[in-house]
C-alpha cells in the first residue's frame, strides 16, 4: 500500500547575507509505504516490562489517545537550578535506551 501526503501551499522567504533573498513557494508531498495503526495497550506493557527489567523505579507508563505517556516521578535535581543530580544520570540513560 502506498500513501501520498499533501501539505498545503506554503510560501517562504529566506534572507542571505547582503540583503539577498531566496524565496520558495509550492507544496510538499510526502511518500511513504504504509501506515500501521499503534497498539498502545502492548506498548505501555512493553515499555513497562522494560524499565522493570532495568530496574528503573519510578515511572508510570500510561496508555493514552495520543499514544503512551510516560511519567517520571521523584526526579532529583540540585537545588535552584535545572541540573539533574549525577545519581539521576543512570535512570534517565535507561529511559533513553528503552524509547529508542
Amino acid at each position: 500500500m502506498c500513501a501520498v501526503v499533501r501539505r498545503k501551499l506554503q510560501s517562504n522567504k529566506f534572507l542571505m547575507l547582503e540583503s539577498k533573498s531566496v524565496g520558495f513557494k509550492g507544496f510538499i508531498l510526502t511518500w511513504f509505504d504504509a501506515i500501521s495503526l499503534m497498539d498502545r495497550t502492548r506498548l505501555a506493557q512493553e515499555v513497562k516490562q522494560t524499565l522493570d527489567e532495568l530496574g528503573v523505579e519510578d515511572v508510570e507508563v500510561v496508555k493514552k489517545g495520543e499514544g503512551v505517556a510516560l511519567t517520571i516521578n521523584k526526579k532529583h535535581f540540585i537545588a535552584d537550578q535545572a541540573v539533574v543530580l549525577p545519581e539521576e544520570r543512570p535512570r534517565l540513560k535507561a529511559l533513553a535506551e528503552t524509547l529508542k
